[in-house]
């Protein structure tokens, strides 16, 4: 039977809503979930790549967030949750790739939130929201307390988005909240050191292009 409210209950009720969707359909709603998140991540990519985004106008910079959003949040949701199936196998996980997928995708409606505080400040702001706001928005002090408003509330709705996610995967996997932090830790720690495995070899095979072995410079300095 079809979730009633999922979007509210997910917020008080993770487990019991959770437990519903994946009954369902596990991948009910997830392209928009996918675009959530993606807009989240890729807005804060962009915010990372100034020299870059300078360059640009705002227009082409919002369009192509827009487009990308779904499919770095399909992405995010599908290689993250595969790595957490196959390691929560060895601590006795029960649930499926898809229930996996799901318990992580619907843990970011809080993020909902974070996703409208940026499109206000990108329409404040403008382009000056991906390369720094001027000087003399961040003297003022009602635009000083804005911000820091706009901060607090982004770091309780992310604080919610783990507390919703550690209790959804906990239900679908069929263990305990405390398991279900083992689980996701030991996937950062692993995917962690794929990340630098991937580092060194990268450094490694495009050291010939340098005078100096890259490989060496990463490890020793």
């Amino acid at each position: 039977m079809k979730p009633k409210n999922p979007w509210i209950s997910i917020l008080t009720k993770p487990k019991s809503t959770i437990r519903k969707i994946v009954d369902f359909n596990p991948n009910y709603r997830l392209l928009i979930l996918s675009w959530i998140y993606g807009f989240y991540i890729t807005t804060s990519i962009a915010q990372n790549m100034k020299f870059l985004i300078s360059k640009w106008d705002l227009f082409p910079i919002v369009v192509l967030l827009i487009i990308l959003a779904p499919i770095f949040g399909y992405l995010s949701f599908s290689i993250f949750s595969w790595f957490v199936f196959k390691i929560g196998k060895w601590i006795d996980g029960k649930g499926s790739f898809k229930e996996i997928r799901a318990s992580i995708a619907w843990a970011t409606v809080p993020l909902i939130v974070n996703v409208l505080i940026s499109i206000f400040f990108i329409s404040f702001f403008k382009k000056d929201f991906f390369i720094g706001p001027a000087k003399e928005y961040l003297v003022k002090l009602d635009m000083f307390l804005l911000i820091f408003i706009a901060l607090l509330i982004q770091i309780t709705t992310i604080i919610w988005f783990y507390v919703i996610y550690f209790n959804a995967l906990a239900e679908v996997q069929k263990f305990s909240v405390l398991k279900a932090f083992l689980n996701v830790f030991l996937t950062i720690i692993i995917l962690g050191i794929l990340s630098l495995l991937l580092i060194a070899i990268f450094k490694w095979t495009c050291s010939t292009f340098f005078d100096e072995p890259i490989i060496v410079n990463f490890l020793f300095k």
